[in-house]
């Protein structure tokens, strides 16, 4: 997985690219640093350029939303289509997110 982080307007956005699996957890730490932080009331997770998610890259996900709630962070998902998309729906994931 590739990961490209900018503002939008006032807002985190992180872009992931390519393919999230269970050996991207290192490559997460942005990710979970600027939701643990409490700086950004607003993180948006830009999946326009993810082909595809493993089962531990969507715990990985559901974890980072649980604690941007804890944290009074709004996480969102931009951009989800084909698998990624097909995925969310099936188990649901659209209900447990802001999508976008």
């Amino acid at each position: 997985m590739e990961l490209a982080s900018y503002k939008d307007q006032g807002t985190q956005v992180f872009a992931l690219k390519g393919r999230l699996e269970f050996g991207d957890f290192p490559d997460s730490r942005d990710i979970t640093g600027a939701i643990e932080s409490g700086e950004e009331s607003k993180i948006i997770l830009d999946l326009t350029e993810l082909e595809f998610i493993d089962s531990a890259g969507i715990g990985m996900l559901l974890g980072m939303n649980e604690t941007a709630a804890e944290k009074g962070v709004t996480m969102a998902i931009r951009g989800a289509h084909g698998y990624v998309e097909e995925l969310f729906n099936v188990f649901q994931l659209n209900t447990k997110f802001v999508m976008e």
